[in-house]
């Protein structure tokens, strides 16, 4: 048309961008020593020793259980001495023992609902007393003391639907992580928490295509809380907040070969 030629065209870019690396392994074990100047050589690897039991069962036609119990006992486990300006420097704390439940019940019926339910209990604890740090009656850690940074229960539960022929889904999800105890010396705790989700899926076949989306809602009601926390922090800085409610989405086309995705 007269004024608006064929401004249509095309142009195409390209670099070589080189990298280069090396890594070099000084020692099989090394760490930070505990006067933070050097490398510690004197570390023991640990040694476990695992015993587990358990059994899986068929309830019926559309339901499945388990259980297993286990204990693990370890010599020279490797604990924090200390952690300072981003900085963590580890030890042997001599032997620990770990003892636990596991037990899940999964079901799912023809009318497109199921379930899930799994529940985890743990007793981890040090079973002979070191110091943490230099020997002073207050850092003496006694046998008994349970190992930090550890949830001692979780339970997570999830009731959920599917309408097979347009292939939407939907899921309420619930988890509960119990307290954890923030050093060797058992002095504070992060409290244990509950939390809700809610997630919704879509897949479908079309024209040699396999479409699929989903998106959730975590934290559904912006709860705040400790998700972690830095093991013996030499400032008692120990919690780590974690992320309040959030929305993650995705969507995915998959032709018959190869597949590109949008996030």
């Amino acid at each position: 048309m007269p004024g608006n030629g064929d401004d249509s065209g095309a142009v195409s870019y390209h670099t070589l961008t080189p990298v280069l690396g090396a890594t070099f392994r000084l020692t099989q074990d090394c760490a930070v020593s505990a006067d933070q100047a050097g490398l510690n050589f004197g570390l023991a690897a640990a040694r476990s020793d695992n015993f587990e039991l358990g059994i899986k069962a068929k309830l019926d036609e559309r339901m499945q259980a388990s259980v297993a119990a286990f204990h693990i006992a370890t010599a020279n486990e490797l604990a924090v001495l200390a952690n300072a300006g981003g900085r963590t420097v580890y030890q042997n704390a001599g032997a620990t023992r770990r003892d636990g439940i596991e037990a899940s019940v999964k079901g799912d019926w023809k009318n497109g609902i199921g379930m899930v339910l799994a529940y985890s209990w743990l007793r981890a604890v040090y079973a002979q007393p070191f110091c943490s740090g230099a020997c002073t009656p207050a850092t003496m850690v006694a046998a008994g003391n349970r190992l930090p940074g550890v949830p001692n229960q979780t339970l997570y539960g999830e009731l959920s639907w599917r309408h097979a022929a347009s292939g939407f889904s939907a899921a309420l999800e619930g988890r509960y992580s119990g307290r954890m105890l923030v050093d060797d010396l058992n002095s504070d705790a992060a409290s244990g928490y509950v939390l809700t989700s809610l997630r919704a899926g879509f897949e479908r076949s079309v024209g040699g295509w396999t479409l699929k989306s989903y998106a959730r809602i975590n934290n559904l009601a912006d709860r705040c809380y400790a998700g972690s926390v830095i093991v013996n922090e030499s400032n008692r800085r120990f919690f780590e907040p974690a992320p309040g409610r959030s929305w993650p989405a995705s969507a995915l086309a998959m032709p018959d070969k190869g597949a590109c995705a949008i996030e």
